[in-house]
């Protein structure tokens, strides 16, 4: 018997490389698809937790400044409730303006819900007022701070600041200000720091000032604060931000009579 052999076409190397081809380039475009999906994925997942962090942040921050503003209100009504108790008692009245931390004992530091808050109360009246002040008290003072040698000339450049402009005082409403004056600067100020306000009147408590304020007051020296300072600071519990109010008033009789008011965030 005769074998039919059937002969089929063997395939050409040319057309096994094209093929080979074909799927070396379908496969770099499926990487390259898979890269970019991946990087579209990133960059949503980095823009998402950035609009969280963001929004985390501004909801610590007015947090925050909520607790401050009310650890300054809950400090001047217990402020305020201390001094109406005293009634026409002089005395009592100056034992407890004389004793911060007696008269804000009950809210020194509480917490409103996620937050915290603490204050404190600040006799600045125990300081000079650097506005007020005379240039001859500014140089006695800087003086003492042991800036002898510069003591007059800062004094006298402070004081041609705040009377630059006949008739206005050209007030300084922080001793950064000072120290930025020409012929100031910043060691001379930072020496005598603990000693000077911007939020005075010009009176000195001399009960509770230190006694190189006494030794350089002149004028009225009184024996309770004319002015105290309250400082709030507020923060979301775990969350590094903190608010921070200041918030002057001054001592009329038995009443507290609001003066100014600062917040910066820390």
């Amino acid at each position: 018997m005769t074998r039919i052999e059937v002969l089929v076409p063997a395939r050409t190397d040319s057309r096994a490389r094209l093929r080979s081809s074909r799927r070396g380039v379908a496969l770099m475009l499926v990487l390259w698809i898979v890269v970019i999906l991946g990087g579209i994925a990133a960059a949503v997942t980095a823009g998402t937790r950035t609009t969280g962090d963001i929004t985390a942040n501004a909801r610590a921050r007015a947090m925050a400044r909520y607790a401050a503003e009310r650890g300054i209100v809950a400090a001047v009504a217990a402020a305020q409730r201390h001094m109406d108790a005293a009634g026409d008692d002089v005395a009592k009245r100056r034992q407890l303006l004389n004793d911060p931390v007696r008269l804000l004992r009950d809210v020194a530091g509480f917490d409103l819900g996620a937050a915290s808050v603490r204050v404190v109360m600040v006799d600045v009246s125990a300081r000079i007022d650097i506005n007020a002040a005379s240039e001859t008290v500014l140089a006695a003072l800087f003086a003492r701070a042991g800036h002898g040698a510069a003591a007059a000339a800062a004094a006298r450049a402070i004081r041609r600041h705040i009377d630059s402009v006949p008739g206005q005082a050209q007030l300084l409403q922080s001793l950064d200000e000072a120290s930025a004056i020409d012929g100031v600067g910043v060691p001379l100020i930072r020496a005598a720091a603990a000693w000077l306000t911007v939020d005075g009147d010009g009176q000195v408590n001399r009960a509770t000032a230190d006694p190189v304020v006494t030794s350089v007051a002149r004028g009225s020296l009184i024996d309770e604060p004319s002015r105290v300072l309250f400082i709030a600071r507020g923060w979301q519990r775990g969350h590094p931000l903190t608010h921070e109010v200041q918030a002057v008033y001054a001592v009329q009789g038995n009443q507290l009579a609001f003066v100014r008011w600062r917040e910066r965030d820390l």
